[in-house]
């Protein structure tokens, strides 16, 4: 996970909702009163409000010419190193943890309405690199500058929402790889240049996978996307 690294607990699935009976129900033969109709689907379907909270997290993902900056570094198939996906590719702003998708999206898309990067008075700009680094023990990341004041207005946003917000610093960056034993030989210390301006803010769902040995653990779901004014 990019941005703030989870180490949190969850929270209760929600009650479910009662349904009131009919004051007056229509009998069908000897097949007794007739149901009520069912509730029209949330907006994201199967994450509707009745579902249980899911693993939730709002990031940026990089433009389609940083992408392809960072699919220029190498990817060498080594045992323990779990790469991933270009498509998965994204920067954390804040990690929520288990909560309801439709709490966070009203927050989000109220917030998003109005956000305007307070320093440019423009759209925030992400810039990569300069080079590969370790993150922590256990990841392979190219750093991103330019989110801290987007980071911190996403928080304060939705602070009221999922886990409390991490006190630690914020430190943008993509994640590349995970590994066991040590980073892939030749993949830290690359240099890496590119920028991209930020326009939205994208709302995730990170499901585990049973997965192989090339492949990440988790997958991240996009559930809704947030264009800024």
């Amino acid at each position: 996970m990019d941005g703030h690294l989870p180490g949190r607990r969850g929270r209760g699935d929600p009650d479910p909702l009662a349904l009131r009976p009919d004051p007056d129900p229509p009998v069908h033969r000897n097949h007794g009163a007739r149901r009520p109709p069912a509730a029209p689907p949330g907006p994201f379907g199967h994450l509707s409000r009745r579902a249980a909270p899911v693993r939730l997290f709002v990031g940026v993902e990089p433009s389609a010419e940083a992408a392809a900056e960072l699919r220029r570094l190498p990817r060498p198939d080594v045992v323990g190193v779990r790469w991933l996906r270009p498509e998965q590719w994204h920067a954390t702003l804040r990690f929520l943890g288990r909560a309801d998708p439709d709490e966070v999206r009203h927050a989000v898309a109220g917030w998003a309405d109005g956000w305007m990067d307070g320093s440019t008075g423009g759209l925030p700009v992400a810039v990569l690199g300069p080079a590969t680094e370790v993150l922590g023990d256990a990841v392979v990341v190219v750093p991103v500058v330019g989110l801290d004041d987007l980071a911190a207005s996403v928080v304060e946003a939705t602070a009221h929402l999922g886990e409390p917000p991490e006190s630690r610093p914020f430190v943008g960056h993509v994640t590349l790889c995970r590994f066991k034993e040590g980073p892939p030989s030749g993949l830290v210390g690359r240099p890496v240049a590119a920028s991209f301006s930020v326009g939205e803010v994208v709302l995730f769902h990170s499901r585990t996978l049973d997965v192989g040995p090339r492949t990440t653990g988790v997958a991240y779901e996009v559930l809704d996307r947030f264009p800024f004014g």
